[in-house]
């Protein structure tokens, strides 16, 4: 039972590291292939996804060397899924297949809500809400899935990057709401805080830390959601020395709807 499994366990990382290959050098290639390549990943990824579920069901008949192949294999499968569904989101709005819907909601729960999404998706845990005294009640104007995807966006990029957020902080500058994601990295050079918006762009901190299988368009889609908002997005230096993530949406004017 260990060899066939072990043999399993090395034939699936192959399988994973060829397909990784592929799309990284259609990606280098064109940006154009990014919907095509997505979609043709949804399925084989989803195969892969369940084999190694049912291997992880076996983890104890498995050698020592093949359990830590299947533990990478695993979170990389994760943060692969996670790549595709950005590539499939950009696509969409690319083309305009995804509906804007938007919603006047509490600022604050809404925050509150996404991060708690966000940290049970990607397996880690919840940064800590700081909402400024003098933050009573602000609504905003939302696609409440699209600023979801802004916060997990934002979250996983200071997991893998950053060695995590350290505080969600919530404050009010004159008409907008500012949202800032500081996290415990070394913080974003300063010729790279307009470039880490780019599609495709990967910076110093992804090859600093090895991470090769990034596309690089996590944070560009969380800008072209804040936009969507009329709201803008940069990158400061935060107080623990790491990077801010700044995110101010205009304040809803008016009775709630």
């Amino acid at each position: 039972m260990t060899g066939n499994t072990d043999r399993e366990v090395q034939q699936l990382t192959e399988s994973f590291n060829a397909m990784v290959s592929q799309l990284v050098e259609r990606l280098e290639r064109d940006a154009r292939f990014a919907s095509d390549v997505s979609h043709e990943l949804r399925s084989p990824l989803t195969t892969l996804a369940t084999t190694a579920t049912v291997l992880s069901q076996h983890r104890d008949d498995l050698s020592p060397v093949a359990q830590q192949s299947l533990d990478l294999l695993v979170g990389d499968l994760a943060v692969f899924q996670s790549l595709v569904e950005d590539l499939l989101e950009i696509a969409r709005s690319d083309a305009g297949a995804s509906p804007v819907v938007i919603e006047t909601v509490s600022a604050v729960e809404l925050v509150r809500q996404s991060v708690r999404s966000a940290a049970q998706h990607h397996g880690l845990n919840a940064p800590p809400i700081e909402v400024a005294d003098d933050v009573v009640d602000p609504m905003v104007n939302v696609d409440r899935r699209r600023f979801e995807r802004v916060m997990s966006n934002l979250i996983d990029n200071a997991h893998h990057y950053a060695g995590d957020a350290v505080a969600i902080r919530i404050s009010v500058d004159g008409e907008h709401l500012v949202i800032n994601v500081d996290d415990a990295g070394p913080g974003v050079p300063l010729d790279e805080h307009e470039q880490v918006f780019q599609r495709f762009y990967r910076g110093r901190a992804a090859h600093d830390r090895g991470i090769a299988r990034g596309t690089g368009l996590g944070l560009a889609l969380v800008r072209d959601h804040v936009q969507t908002f009329g709201g803008t997005i940069i990158v400061l230096e935060s107080p623990e020395g790491g990077a801010r993530f700044r995110m101010t949406l205009p304040l809803h004017q008016g009775v709630a709807t």
